[in-house]
Protein backbone atom coordinates (compact mmCIF):
# COMPACT_ATOMS: atom_id res chain seq x y z
CA UNK A 1 0.00 0.00 0.00
CA UNK A 2 2.97 2.54 1.04
CA UNK A 3 4.35 1.66 -2.66
CA UNK A 4 0.56 2.45 -4.35
CA UNK A 5 0.49 5.77 -2.12
CA UNK A 6 4.22 6.53 -3.74
CA UNK A 7 3.30 5.73 -7.42
CA UNK A 8 -0.15 7.69 -6.87
CA UNK A 9 1.82 10.50 -6.34
CA UNK A 10 4.56 9.86 -8.81
CA UNK A 11 1.00 9.91 -11.03
CA UNK A 12 0.18 13.07 -10.53
CA UNK A 13 3.86 14.93 -11.44
CA UNK A 14 4.40 12.77 -14.32
CA UNK A 15 1.94 12.22 -16.93
CA UNK A 16 4.69 9.93 -18.98
CA UNK A 17 5.29 8.30 -16.22
CA UNK A 18 1.42 6.91 -15.70
CA UNK A 19 1.13 6.34 -19.27
CA UNK A 20 4.52 4.25 -19.06
CA UNK A 21 3.52 2.06 -15.62
CA UNK A 22 -0.11 1.45 -17.41
CA UNK A 23 1.44 0.23 -20.46
CA UNK A 24 3.67 -1.95 -18.48
CA UNK A 25 1.14 -3.64 -16.42
CA UNK A 26 -1.43 -4.04 -20.18
CA UNK A 27 0.74 -4.98 -22.62
CA UNK A 28 4.14 -6.33 -20.88
CA UNK A 29 5.13 -10.15 -21.10
CA UNK A 30 6.78 -9.89 -17.48
CA UNK A 31 4.87 -12.29 -15.19
CA UNK A 32 4.85 -10.00 -12.25
CA UNK A 33 2.02 -7.69 -13.48
CA UNK A 34 -0.33 -11.29 -12.90
CA UNK A 35 -0.32 -10.61 -9.38
CA UNK A 36 -3.53 -11.13 -7.89
CA UNK A 37 -2.38 -8.81 -4.53
CA UNK A 38 -1.29 -5.81 -6.66
CA UNK A 39 -3.86 -5.76 -9.33
CA UNK A 40 -6.61 -5.63 -6.81
CA UNK A 41 -4.88 -2.70 -5.06
CA UNK A 42 -4.06 -0.99 -8.01
CA UNK A 43 -7.90 -1.67 -9.13
CA UNK A 44 -8.95 -0.03 -5.65
CA UNK A 45 -6.92 2.46 -5.94
CA UNK A 46 -8.10 3.76 -9.46
CA UNK A 47 -5.02 3.42 -10.84
CA UNK A 48 -5.71 1.00 -13.86
CA UNK A 49 -8.26 1.13 -16.92
CA UNK A 50 -10.49 -1.15 -16.05
CA UNK A 51 -11.84 -1.71 -19.45
CA UNK A 52 -8.53 -2.03 -20.84
CA UNK A 53 -7.81 -4.21 -18.57
CA UNK A 54 -10.52 -6.53 -19.05
CA UNK A 55 -9.74 -6.41 -22.53
CA UNK A 56 -6.27 -7.57 -22.26
CA UNK A 57 -7.01 -10.37 -19.70
CA UNK A 58 -9.71 -11.45 -22.07
CA UNK A 59 -7.53 -11.90 -24.91
CA UNK A 60 -5.22 -13.87 -22.98
CA UNK A 61 -7.89 -16.00 -21.85
CA UNK A 62 -8.79 -16.43 -25.51
CA UNK A 63 -5.32 -17.01 -26.43
CA UNK A 64 -5.54 -20.03 -23.79
CA UNK A 65 -2.13 -18.77 -21.98
CA UNK A 66 -1.78 -21.16 -19.13
CA UNK A 67 -3.72 -20.03 -15.67
CA UNK A 68 -5.66 -17.11 -17.00
CA UNK A 69 -8.51 -18.61 -16.24
CA UNK A 70 -7.90 -19.19 -12.27
CA UNK A 71 -6.14 -15.82 -12.49
CA UNK A 72 -9.25 -14.18 -13.72
CA UNK A 73 -11.97 -15.58 -11.84
CA UNK A 74 -9.73 -15.20 -8.56
CA UNK A 75 -9.61 -11.64 -9.59
CA UNK A 76 -12.98 -11.10 -10.33
CA UNK A 77 -13.99 -12.83 -7.12
CA UNK A 78 -11.66 -9.98 -5.20
CA UNK A 79 -13.22 -7.15 -6.54
CA UNK A 80 -16.53 -8.22 -7.70
CA UNK A 81 -17.90 -10.93 -5.26
CA UNK A 82 -16.27 -9.55 -1.94
CA UNK A 83 -18.16 -7.74 1.19
CA UNK A 84 -17.72 -4.01 -0.07
CA UNK A 85 -16.89 -4.60 -4.16
CA UNK A 86 -15.14 -1.40 -5.76
CA UNK A 87 -16.09 -2.25 -9.91
CA UNK A 88 -19.50 -2.15 -10.87
CA UNK A 89 -20.89 -5.58 -11.99
CA UNK A 90 -19.72 -6.09 -15.18
CA UNK A 91 -16.94 -3.77 -15.26
CA UNK A 92 -14.86 -7.29 -16.05
CA UNK A 93 -17.45 -7.88 -19.01
CA UNK A 94 -15.40 -9.29 -21.69
CA UNK A 95 -13.51 -11.45 -19.65
CA UNK A 96 -17.42 -13.25 -17.86
CA UNK A 97 -18.18 -13.36 -21.75
CA UNK A 98 -14.75 -15.47 -22.15
CA UNK A 99 -15.58 -17.51 -19.62
CA UNK A 100 -19.03 -18.90 -20.10
CA UNK A 101 -17.94 -19.64 -23.74
CA UNK A 102 -15.35 -22.05 -21.65
CA UNK A 103 -17.53 -22.61 -18.47
CA UNK A 104 -18.18 -26.23 -19.58
CA UNK A 105 -14.06 -26.86 -19.35
CA UNK A 106 -14.00 -24.99 -16.09
CA UNK A 107 -15.86 -25.67 -13.14
CA UNK A 108 -14.33 -22.41 -11.31
CA UNK A 109 -15.82 -20.39 -14.24
CA UNK A 110 -19.30 -21.66 -13.74
CA UNK A 111 -19.45 -21.32 -10.37
CA UNK A 112 -18.23 -17.46 -10.90
CA UNK A 113 -20.82 -17.04 -12.96
CA UNK A 114 -23.70 -18.50 -11.20
CA UNK A 115 -22.40 -16.30 -8.23
CA UNK A 116 -22.46 -13.07 -10.13
CA UNK A 117 -26.01 -14.28 -11.38
CA UNK A 118 -27.30 -14.94 -8.00
CA UNK A 119 -25.96 -11.91 -6.22
CA UNK A 120 -26.18 -8.91 -9.12
CA UNK A 121 -30.09 -10.24 -10.46
CA UNK A 122 -31.93 -7.52 -10.30
CA UNK A 123 -35.37 -9.13 -10.18
CA UNK A 124 -33.70 -10.17 -6.69
CA UNK A 125 -34.06 -6.46 -5.20
CA UNK A 126 -37.76 -6.85 -5.87
CA UNK A 127 -38.18 -10.32 -4.33
CA UNK A 128 -36.38 -8.78 -0.64
CA UNK A 129 -38.92 -6.30 -1.02
CA UNK A 130 -37.38 -3.48 -2.48
CA UNK A 131 -40.11 -0.60 -4.53
CA UNK A 132 -39.89 0.03 -8.09
CA UNK A 133 -39.47 3.44 -7.28
CA UNK A 134 -36.43 2.74 -5.07
CA UNK A 135 -33.42 4.94 -5.27
CA UNK A 136 -31.33 1.36 -5.19
CA UNK A 137 -33.08 -0.37 -7.89
CA UNK A 138 -32.87 2.58 -10.34
CA UNK A 139 -29.44 3.37 -9.34
CA UNK A 140 -28.54 -0.76 -9.93
CA UNK A 141 -30.53 -0.08 -13.46
CA UNK A 142 -28.86 3.37 -14.02
CA UNK A 143 -25.42 1.58 -13.48
CA UNK A 144 -26.43 -1.02 -16.05
CA UNK A 145 -27.21 1.52 -18.50
CA UNK A 146 -24.20 3.38 -17.85
CA UNK A 147 -22.24 0.44 -19.03
CA UNK A 148 -23.19 -0.26 -21.85
CA UNK A 149 -22.88 3.16 -23.11
CA UNK A 150 -19.46 2.89 -22.18
CA UNK A 151 -19.40 -0.59 -23.94
CA UNK A 152 -21.18 0.76 -27.23
CA UNK A 153 -18.63 3.78 -27.59
CA UNK A 154 -15.48 1.99 -26.49
CA UNK A 155 -13.05 1.02 -29.72
CA UNK A 156 -13.23 -2.96 -29.39
CA UNK A 157 -17.18 -2.50 -29.38
CA UNK A 158 -18.75 -5.31 -31.60
CA UNK A 159 -21.73 -7.17 -32.50
CA UNK A 160 -20.48 -10.03 -30.47
CA UNK A 161 -20.03 -7.60 -26.89
CA UNK A 162 -23.45 -5.83 -27.73
CA UNK A 163 -25.54 -9.74 -28.06
CA UNK A 164 -23.74 -10.61 -24.79
CA UNK A 165 -24.75 -7.35 -22.67
CA UNK A 166 -28.38 -8.46 -23.86
CA UNK A 167 -28.01 -11.83 -23.41
CA UNK A 168 -26.84 -10.70 -19.63
CA UNK A 169 -29.98 -8.26 -19.00
CA UNK A 170 -31.54 -11.82 -20.12
CA UNK A 171 -29.39 -13.51 -16.53
CA UNK A 172 -29.86 -10.53 -14.52
CA UNK A 173 -33.63 -10.65 -15.00
CA UNK A 174 -34.31 -7.08 -16.42
CA UNK A 175 -36.20 -7.88 -19.04
CA UNK A 176 -38.20 -11.27 -17.97
CA UNK A 177 -40.21 -8.90 -15.47
CA UNK A 178 -42.76 -6.91 -16.63
CA UNK A 179 -42.13 -3.68 -13.98
CA UNK A 180 -38.25 -4.08 -13.73
CA UNK A 181 -37.95 -3.80 -17.63
CA UNK A 182 -40.72 -0.97 -17.42
CA UNK A 183 -39.13 0.69 -14.98
CA UNK A 184 -35.16 0.40 -16.66
CA UNK A 185 -36.35 1.52 -20.08
CA UNK A 186 -37.70 4.68 -17.63
CA UNK A 187 -34.66 5.42 -16.41
CA UNK A 188 -32.31 4.82 -20.05
CA UNK A 189 -34.64 7.54 -21.27
CA UNK A 190 -33.92 9.90 -18.70
CA UNK A 191 -30.40 9.01 -18.06
CA UNK A 192 -30.41 9.75 -22.00
CA UNK A 193 -31.93 13.19 -21.29
CA UNK A 194 -29.89 14.04 -18.13
CA UNK A 195 -26.72 13.11 -19.80
CA UNK A 196 -27.36 15.47 -22.50
CA UNK A 197 -27.82 18.61 -20.17
CA UNK A 198 -24.93 18.02 -18.38
CA UNK A 199 -23.01 17.55 -21.06
CA UNK A 200 -24.27 20.58 -22.93
CA UNK A 201 -23.85 22.78 -20.05
CA UNK A 202 -19.81 21.22 -19.65
CA UNK A 203 -17.28 23.59 -21.18
CA UNK A 204 -14.99 22.61 -24.24
CA UNK A 205 -16.59 19.28 -24.92
CA UNK A 206 -17.12 17.34 -28.75
CA UNK A 207 -20.32 18.43 -29.98
CA UNK A 208 -21.16 14.14 -30.40
CA UNK A 209 -20.62 13.80 -26.58
CA UNK A 210 -24.03 15.30 -25.22
CA UNK A 211 -25.54 12.32 -27.65
CA UNK A 212 -23.94 9.32 -26.80
CA UNK A 213 -26.06 8.05 -24.01
CA UNK A 214 -29.11 8.61 -26.56
CA UNK A 215 -27.36 7.05 -29.54
CA UNK A 216 -26.11 3.99 -27.21
CA UNK A 217 -30.03 3.89 -26.10
CA UNK A 218 -31.18 3.50 -29.79
CA UNK A 219 -29.32 0.91 -30.70
CA UNK A 220 -29.68 -0.99 -27.45
CA UNK A 221 -33.65 -0.66 -28.19
CA UNK A 222 -33.28 -2.33 -31.85
CA UNK A 223 -30.87 -5.22 -30.56
CA UNK A 224 -33.67 -6.02 -27.97
CA UNK A 225 -36.10 -6.24 -30.26
CA UNK A 226 -33.99 -7.63 -32.52
CA UNK A 227 -32.81 -11.10 -29.87
CA UNK A 228 -36.16 -10.85 -28.38
CA UNK A 229 -37.06 -14.87 -28.22
CA UNK A 230 -40.85 -15.12 -28.96
CA UNK A 231 -43.18 -17.17 -26.55
CA UNK A 232 -44.35 -20.94 -27.17
CA UNK A 233 -47.51 -20.60 -28.99
CA UNK A 234 -47.13 -16.92 -29.41
CA UNK A 235 -48.50 -15.91 -32.82
CA UNK A 236 -46.12 -14.58 -35.47
CA UNK A 237 -43.74 -11.82 -33.94
CA UNK A 238 -46.06 -10.22 -31.44
CA UNK A 239 -43.28 -10.19 -28.56
CA UNK A 240 -40.91 -8.17 -30.70
CA UNK A 241 -43.89 -5.94 -31.55
CA UNK A 242 -45.12 -5.67 -28.12
CA UNK A 243 -41.98 -4.90 -26.87
CA UNK A 244 -41.49 -2.27 -29.30
CA UNK A 245 -45.23 -0.28 -28.48
CA UNK A 246 -43.87 -0.86 -24.14
CA UNK A 247 -40.49 1.26 -25.31
CA UNK A 248 -42.04 3.67 -27.38
CA UNK A 249 -44.66 4.18 -24.82
CA UNK A 250 -42.33 4.67 -21.77
CA UNK A 251 -40.28 7.06 -24.28
CA UNK A 252 -43.45 9.50 -24.79
CA UNK A 253 -44.28 8.94 -21.26
CA UNK A 254 -40.86 11.10 -20.02
CA UNK A 255 -41.39 13.00 -23.11
CA UNK A 256 -44.80 14.28 -22.04
CA UNK A 257 -44.04 14.88 -18.48
CA UNK A 258 -40.45 16.54 -19.50
CA UNK A 259 -42.53 18.90 -21.90
CA UNK A 260 -45.05 19.56 -19.22
CA UNK A 261 -42.16 20.53 -16.55
CA UNK A 262 -40.05 22.20 -19.00
CA UNK A 263 -42.66 24.18 -20.86
CA UNK A 264 -41.22 26.80 -22.07
CA UNK A 265 -37.73 25.48 -20.96
CA UNK A 266 -38.40 22.12 -22.64
CA UNK A 267 -35.10 21.01 -24.38
CA UNK A 268 -36.27 19.06 -27.63
CA UNK A 269 -33.06 18.07 -29.18
CA UNK A 270 -32.18 14.84 -26.67
CA UNK A 271 -35.69 12.86 -27.54
CA UNK A 272 -35.08 14.12 -31.51
CA UNK A 273 -31.98 12.88 -31.41
CA UNK A 274 -33.12 9.35 -29.92
CA UNK A 275 -36.15 9.12 -32.08
CA UNK A 276 -33.80 9.92 -35.40
CA UNK A 277 -31.25 7.33 -34.16
CA UNK A 278 -33.64 5.09 -34.02
CA UNK A 279 -34.80 5.31 -37.59
CA UNK A 280 -31.10 5.28 -38.71
CA UNK A 281 -30.33 1.78 -36.69
CA UNK A 282 -33.83 0.54 -37.44
CA UNK A 283 -32.74 1.09 -41.44
CA UNK A 284 -29.29 -0.82 -40.73
CA UNK A 285 -30.21 -3.60 -38.99
CA UNK A 286 -33.73 -3.90 -41.61
CA UNK A 287 -32.10 -7.09 -43.28
CA UNK A 288 -32.16 -8.74 -39.77
CA UNK A 289 -35.78 -7.45 -38.67
CA UNK A 290 -37.40 -8.03 -41.81
CA UNK A 291 -40.94 -9.89 -40.53
CA UNK A 292 -41.53 -6.92 -38.55
CA UNK A 293 -39.21 -3.88 -40.06
CA UNK A 294 -42.72 -2.55 -41.55
CA UNK A 295 -44.92 -2.61 -38.49
CA UNK A 296 -41.96 -1.01 -36.11
CA UNK A 297 -42.24 2.18 -38.91
CA UNK A 298 -45.98 1.18 -38.47
CA UNK A 299 -45.65 1.84 -34.49
CA UNK A 300 -43.18 4.87 -34.46
CA UNK A 301 -45.76 6.85 -37.13
CA UNK A 302 -48.55 5.77 -34.10
CA UNK A 303 -46.21 7.14 -32.12
CA UNK A 304 -45.36 10.57 -34.01
CA UNK A 305 -49.65 10.75 -34.24
CA UNK A 306 -49.56 11.19 -30.21
CA UNK A 307 -46.55 13.34 -30.11
CA UNK A 308 -48.73 15.61 -33.06
CA UNK A 309 -47.75 19.48 -32.28
CA UNK A 310 -51.46 20.25 -31.42
CA UNK A 311 -51.00 18.47 -28.02
CA UNK A 312 -46.83 19.13 -27.79
CA UNK A 313 -46.20 22.83 -29.60
CA UNK A 314 -42.84 22.47 -27.82
CA UNK A 315 -41.98 19.29 -30.11
CA UNK A 316 -43.33 20.74 -32.98
CA UNK A 317 -39.68 21.03 -35.24
CA UNK A 318 -38.17 18.04 -33.76
CA UNK A 319 -41.74 16.37 -35.45
CA UNK A 320 -41.29 18.08 -38.28
CA UNK A 321 -38.25 16.81 -38.82
CA UNK A 322 -38.76 13.23 -37.69
CA UNK A 323 -42.01 13.11 -39.83
CA UNK A 324 -39.69 13.82 -43.16
CA UNK A 325 -36.60 12.03 -42.15
CA UNK A 326 -35.38 9.96 -45.09
CA UNK A 327 -35.72 6.98 -42.94
CA UNK A 328 -39.28 7.26 -42.03
CA UNK A 329 -41.12 9.00 -44.58
CA UNK A 330 -39.86 7.69 -47.90
CA UNK A 331 -39.83 4.40 -46.07
CA UNK A 332 -43.11 4.50 -45.14
CA UNK A 333 -44.35 5.90 -48.56
CA UNK A 334 -42.72 2.83 -50.42
CA UNK A 335 -43.68 0.52 -48.03
CA UNK A 336 -45.57 -2.99 -50.35
CA UNK A 337 -49.60 -2.57 -51.26
CA UNK A 338 -49.08 1.27 -50.29
CA UNK A 339 -49.62 -0.40 -46.52
CA UNK A 340 -47.85 2.77 -44.95
CA UNK A 341 -49.63 5.80 -46.73
CA UNK A 342 -52.50 6.08 -44.44
CA UNK A 343 -49.72 6.42 -41.38
CA UNK A 344 -47.91 9.02 -43.16
CA UNK A 345 -51.83 11.18 -44.54
CA UNK A 346 -52.36 10.91 -40.71
CA UNK A 347 -49.64 12.34 -39.57
CA UNK A 348 -49.92 15.37 -43.01
CA UNK A 349 -53.14 16.11 -41.78
CA UNK A 350 -52.08 16.46 -37.93
CA UNK A 351 -49.80 19.04 -39.75
CA UNK A 352 -52.43 21.01 -41.40
CA UNK A 353 -54.80 21.13 -38.63
CA UNK A 354 -51.50 22.69 -36.18
CA UNK A 355 -51.01 24.97 -39.04
CA UNK A 356 -54.29 25.93 -39.77
CA UNK A 357 -55.18 28.39 -37.09
CA UNK A 358 -51.79 30.50 -37.72
CA UNK A 359 -52.29 30.98 -41.62
CA UNK A 360 -55.62 32.04 -40.62
CA UNK A 361 -53.84 35.67 -39.74
CA UNK A 362 -52.86 38.36 -41.76
CA UNK A 363 -49.25 38.09 -40.76
CA UNK A 364 -47.25 35.27 -39.62
CA UNK A 365 -44.66 35.19 -36.56
CA UNK A 366 -41.06 33.73 -37.43
CA UNK A 367 -41.20 30.38 -36.49
CA UNK A 368 -44.75 29.82 -37.98
CA UNK A 369 -43.23 31.16 -41.14
CA UNK A 370 -40.27 28.51 -40.63
CA UNK A 371 -42.80 25.68 -40.44
CA UNK A 372 -44.52 27.05 -43.49
CA UNK A 373 -41.66 26.72 -45.45
CA UNK A 374 -41.05 23.62 -44.31
CA UNK A 375 -44.23 21.73 -44.90
CA UNK A 376 -43.86 23.50 -48.96
CA UNK A 377 -40.54 21.65 -48.92
CA UNK A 378 -42.13 18.29 -47.96
CA UNK A 379 -44.90 19.06 -50.78
CA UNK A 380 -42.47 19.82 -53.34
CA UNK A 381 -40.96 16.57 -52.42
CA UNK A 382 -43.70 14.17 -52.18
CA UNK A 383 -44.88 16.11 -55.53
CA UNK A 384 -41.65 14.98 -57.03
CA UNK A 385 -41.31 11.16 -55.67
CA UNK A 386 -45.02 9.94 -54.68
CA UNK A 387 -47.86 12.20 -56.77
CA UNK A 388 -50.18 9.25 -56.43
CA UNK A 389 -49.70 9.86 -52.69
CA UNK A 390 -51.30 13.19 -52.98
CA UNK A 391 -53.71 12.28 -55.57
CA UNK A 392 -55.30 9.53 -53.54
CA UNK A 393 -55.47 11.76 -50.55
CA UNK A 394 -56.18 14.92 -52.41
CA UNK A 395 -59.56 15.70 -50.40
CA UNK A 396 -58.38 15.07 -46.94
CA UNK A 397 -55.76 17.61 -46.99
CA UNK A 398 -57.42 20.08 -49.18
CA UNK A 399 -60.25 20.06 -46.24
CA UNK A 400 -58.05 20.85 -43.22
CA UNK A 401 -56.61 24.00 -45.13
CA UNK A 402 -57.53 27.60 -45.04
CA UNK A 403 -59.27 28.35 -48.39
CA UNK A 404 -56.56 31.62 -48.51
CA UNK A 405 -53.86 29.39 -48.29
CA UNK A 406 -53.93 28.98 -52.27
CA UNK A 407 -49.82 27.92 -52.35
CA UNK A 408 -50.48 24.96 -50.21
CA UNK A 409 -53.95 23.91 -51.78
CA UNK A 410 -52.54 24.08 -55.63
CA UNK A 411 -49.20 22.40 -54.80
CA UNK A 412 -51.53 19.56 -53.51
CA UNK A 413 -53.66 19.50 -56.11
CA UNK A 414 -51.34 19.97 -58.89
CA UNK A 415 -50.10 16.28 -58.11
CA UNK A 416 -53.14 15.68 -61.10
Amino acid sequence: ECYVLLLERIFELSKRAAKEVISWFLFSKDERRLSIPVLVIMIRANMLPIIDLDIQLARMIDTGQPGMVELVVTLIREVLLGETPFVAYDAFFNCTMMLSERAEEDESAISLLSDIKSRYSITSLKKAGKDLESDELRESLGILFSEWVKLYHHPSSSEKTHKAFVVRLQDLGVLHDEDISSMFFRVCTELSVDLYIQAKSTPNVSPYTPFQAADAFSRLIVLLVRYCVEPDGAPGNSAKLDLTTKILYIIVLVLVHSHEQGRSQFNQRPFFRLFSSLLYDLNLFEDQLSNVYYQILFKISNTLHTLQPSFLPGFTLSWLQLISHRYFMAKLLAAESQKGWPFFQRLLVDLFKFLGPFLRQTEMADAIRLLYKATLRILLVLLHDFPEFLCDYHFSFVEVIPHSCIQLRNLILSAF
